[in-house]
């Protein structure tokens, strides 16, 4: 197994691109190609210093009696060929072989899904289990998401992505995808391709922008949909090779390895998802954004909501005191404070919202008017007096349900709505394809 991290940067590259390029060269010198697809391992999408989805790479390979050692030195080559490390990158290299113990491997990826890992509890965990860590530079901050990747297990949900790679001449430049046929795509193949394309905004979703070498990544369920999905697509530009990968993506991996949030605080640049009880009406700020608080039996959780989530805003906004939540996000500091930037709202219950107004007269029908604040009301036709209002409960625009970003909002590993009830179980994994790669 080769896990692979940290070879891109905000100028470019992309360590999805670094793999693909890994197998062709080990295909081309010693035959030996991949045992299953390559993992595309998204981490933990709060940690400041990422770059883009914060994603890591798996290779896994049977070596068929070629050495070792060979194998290593074209990885390592390869790796340090393709990444960008004049531009700060720090690649890093993980080797391990078949026997190595997968569950502290798998511990330490559900850790690095929802929490900040310093580097050096990987160095240590590489060092303990016999898991070689190969680093390009002087520093070992890429070992983190190259261990977590060996570790990651998609054997339960997970979904597939095929990134499709620009010729090296066309980096930088707008990518020259057919928008019509983006759409011809997306109507043919979902739900079992996903997030393609934002009919609200009218926004192509399958291309970065970038200067990366990444053309189209079409997600989906099925290696054989992508494959198809690819064949409706029209491009200006030439597709320089492509490849599917298997992936956590879509999947609420963050959140499904979030650690249990009653009982404890929240720390910064991780993911939380507390159950508590709307606190603090919603607060629109400058620019729409959206601010509300969240109560549980730790304490109370400020909760704010972009306004580029779109659908998810206008129902945050409708929120009342007493509503009963499960909010899910990665927090970060604002002010002194620790707050969350809202990826999911589950809405368990809703409180009654009732309003007042003055009674109508029970002898001649009139509505009565107020004689002033606590002093009750005086029926306009006949005098009579009134002591109390007429309560009456006002419908709420929402209703219990989970609710999520607009697609184009959404984070690489949330799980679009199209996904609930049809999540993979251990015995749906597919195997390799023909065409899988080219």
């Amino acid at each position: 197994m080769i896990g692979v991290d940290d070879t891109d940067s905000l100028e470019g590259g992309c360590t999805t691109f670094v793999g693909y390029n890994v197998i062709k060269r080990l295909d081309e010198d010693f035959e030996v190609q991949a045992s299953d697809y390559p993992y595309l391992v998204r981490l933990n999408p709060n940690y400041p210093p990422k770059t883009k989805g914060n994603g890591a790479v798996r290779i896994s390979l049977e070596l068929n009696g070629v050495e070792r050692g060979d194998v290593v030195e074209t990885v390592i080559d390869a790796v340090r060929r393709h990444s960008r490390s004049e531009e700060g990158t720090e690649p890093a290299i993980a080797l391990a072989s078949g026997d190595v113990d997968m569950e502290p491997l798998l511990d330490f990826y559900r850790s690095a899904l929802v929490e900040v890992v310093q580097t050096q509890s990987a160095v240590n965990l590489a060092e303990k289990l016999g898991v070689k860590l190969v680093f390009l530079r002087d520093s070992n901050k890429g070992a983190v998401g190259a261990l977590a990747a060996l570790g990651a297990d998609l054997s339960g949900d997970h979904t597939y992505e095929l990134l499709a790679y620009r010729e090296e001449g066309m980096w930088g430049k707008p990518r020259r995808v057919d928008e019509k046929s983006v759409i011809a795509m997306d109507q043919e193949t979902r739900p079992l391709t996903f997030n393609s394309y934002d009919y609200a905004k009218r926004r192509v979703l399958v291309t970065p922008h970038g200067p990366d070498p990444v053309l189209v990544g079409i997600r989906g369920e099925r290696p054989d949909v992508l494959l198809q999905a690819l064949s409706v697509l029209r491009f200006q530009e030439p597709v320089a090779g492509y490849a599917i990968f298997k992936t956590n993506q879509g999947t609420d991996a963050h959140f499904r390895a979030t650690k249990e949030t009653q009982g404890r605080r929240m720390t910064a640049y991780s993911v939380a998802c507390p159950t508590g009880v709307v606190a603090k009406n919603p607060e629109v700020l400058r620019g729409g954004h959206v601010l509300f608080s969240v109560k549980d039996r730790v304490g109370e959780t400020r909760v704010i909501c972009f306004a580029e989530s779109g659908q998810l805003t206008k129902v945050v906004r409708e929120l009342e005191i007493g509503d009963e939540v499960l909010v899910c996000g990665g927090t970060r500091w604002r002010g002194r404070s620790i707050c969350m930037n809202l990826e999911k709202l589950t809405i368990t219950s809703l409180v009654a919202k009732r309003t007042v107004r003055p009674p109508v007269c029970p002898d001649c029908g009139r509505r009565c008017k107020s004689k002033g604040l606590r002093q009750g009301y005086v029926c306009p036709g006949c005098g009579r007096f009134v002591r109390e209002p007429e309560v009456i409960e006002v419908r709420r625009d929402i209703e219990p349900g989970t609710y999520l970003p607009d697609s184009g909002a959404m984070r690489h590993l949330a799980k679009p709505l199209c996904r609930y009830g049809i999540e993979k179980t251990n015995d749906q994994a597919f195997g390799l394809i023909g065409d899988w790669m080219k």
